[in-house]
This record gives structure tokens, C-alpha cells and sequence, in this order.
């Protein structure tokens, strides 16, 4: 018996120009879907190798106590010692002449009722270069009322601002108005 007696179909369907299309298109298919798994194998390490290089900007550790106390405007010395300096980023990463801080509940310049205590940290700030401040987010919400863009004095020493101000009881935490990037 010959093959063609067994299965009269088999012979029928490989000279069939349609069968011969669609394994053309099915092989088409495998290659495409490989070179698109190379593709993402490839592609995914190589983003992730760029972004990682982008994120490798100088650290700076958070700051460390010294053994130098350093007077505060009103001339006393701190029950703390100062922290040392720390490395600012590179330039153009943030807004030079511009801090944000948040102050602690109830201690923001709006918020303060004593008198005398909201006229001391006017003249600390003004004394230590701040020219104004504002809101950072005009809102009702009691969190984001707290933080305050400072805009300073070209020239003031953004690390010795920072340090001072981390060393005032109303506040909370300042950074850096850094620049927003797109990677």
C-alpha cells in the first residue's frame, strides 16, 4: 500500500495554495513573536541599567550631630548640638533661592496665636535671609497647610538655612523646592 492509499487527504493539503499560505503566515507569526520576546528580554534590562544611572545622584546622608554648638539669632545656644554640613545636590536639580518647609501642627505663621512667638520667627527668618513665604497649597486640608515655599536672598547658605531651621521647635521639616524631571 502506498502513503497516498492510507491517507488520501495528506497529499490534498500539501499541494493546496491555501494550506501553503497559512503556514507561511503561521511562520511569520513564530518569528514575529520571537523577535519580540529578544526584544523585551533586551529592551527591559537596558531601561533598567538607564534609570538606575539616572537615580546614582550623590547621596547626602542625613546630617550628623558635632561636638560645635553654634549660637541661634537670639544668641543661645541650642540644647542640641548642630549638625554638621551636608552635600547639596547638583545645581539645577532645585529652585536656588527657595526652601520648603513644613511646620508642625498649630505652629505655621498663620496659625500661631502668641504675639511675641509669631514676631520671633519673623525676625528669624528675615535675619537668616528670607525675604517671603507663602502657602504651598492654598487648601482647607490641615496637613497640607502646614507646608510653606520660603523664597530667600540670592546668596544665602542654603545648608546653614537648613540646618537652622530643622533646629526651630515649629518646624518640621525642610527641604530643597527641587526641579521636577522627566525621565
Amino acid at each position: 500500500m502506498s502513503d497516498e492509499n492510507i491517507n488520501p487527504q495528506n497529499s490534498v493539503l500539501k499541494t493546496n495554495p491555501l494550506f501553503n499560505r497559512i503556514s507561511e503566515v503561521l511562520k511569520t507569526k513564530k518569528i514575529a513573536l520571537i523577535v519580540i520576546v529578544i526584544l523585551i528580554l533586551i529592551g527591559i534590562p537596558l531601561s533598567l541599567l538607564t534609570f538606575s544611572k539616572k537615580l546614582k545622584q550623590p547621596f547626602s546622608p542625613a546630617p550628623t550631630p558635632s561636638a560645635s554648638l553654634s549660637p541661634t539669632i537670639t544668641g543661645e545656644v541650642p540644647s542640641s548640638p548642630t549638625p554638621t554640613k551636608f552635600q547639596l545636590p547638583p545645581e539645577g536639580s532645585y529652585v536656588p533661592d527657595q526652601l520648603i518647609v513644613k511646620y508642625k501642627s498649630g505652629q505655621s505663621p498663620e496659625e500661631i496665636q502668641d504675639e511675641d512667638k509669631k514676631k520671633t520667627l519673623e525676625s528669624f527668618l528675615m535675619a537668616n535671609g528670607v525675604l517671603s513665604q507663602e502657602r504651598l497649597h492654598e487648601t482647607n486640608d490641615p496637613v497640607l497647610k502646614t507646608f510653606f515655599i520660603l523664597k530667600l536672598k540670592k546668596g544665602v547658605d542654603l545648608q546653614k538655612l537648613i540646618l537652622l531651621l530643622k533646629e526651630r521647635e515649629e518646624v518640621e521639616s525642610v527641604e530643597l523646592n527641587y526641579v521636577p524631571e522627566l525621565f
